[in-house]
């Protein structure tokens, strides 16, 4: 756990509580809300109302700081694979989710309304075997990127009692 893990998280998340950074990168609530007060106190952070935002020169430096943190990551042929491969699916992800949004008719793009059902099942379809693959993908980064891990066991614990795990 450390203090560039923290402030990670709230540069992914924006604008959010201790609880949600917590949550997002898997440690406890107090421990995520004692890095932040220590970062609003240092002037790396802003807090309003129980909310914080990383300061503009916070960000830089955060963005500085990926290089050394993320080396030895950078390595490893396995991880760049994986990453890679996470790459390709996320650049497929993005094209289902404009197919669901749009469908071509008559050669034009055009809003999907989802009256015709086979097409929106055929993106289901396609969704399903990308989830499948964007599963194994993520699970080779998770055991490379230990922090990934709680969150490949909290979504298969949700999965097989059955509930949804939110993912942020």
């Amino acid at each position: 756990m450390s203090r560039h893990l923290v402030l990670h998280g709230l540069a992914v998340k924006k604008h959010a509580d201790a609880a949600a950074i917590a949550e997002f990168v898997g440690i406890a609530p107090d421990a995520a809300a004692k890095f932040l007060a220590d970062a609003v106190a240092r002037g790396r952070a802003v807090e309003a109302q129980g909310k914080f935002m990383l300061a503009p020169l916070a960000r830089v430096a955060l963005a500085g700081e990926y290089s050394r943190e993320y080396a030895a990551l950078r390595g490893s042929a396995t991880f760049l694979a994986a990453y890679e491969a996470f790459e390709r699916i996320n650049v497929q992800l993005k094209g289902l989710i404009t197919d669901w949004q749009m469908m071509a008719v008559g050669g034009a793009r055009v809003p999907n309304t989802h009256a015709d059902r086979d097409y929106d099942v055929g993106v289901i379809d396609r969704l399903g075997d990308l989830h499948e693959r964007a599963d194994r993908t993520l699970g080779q980064l998770a055991r490379e990127l230990l922090r990934f891990e709680w969150r490949s066991s909290a979504q298969r614990a949700g999965q097989s009692s059955g509930s949804a795990t939110r993912e942020s």
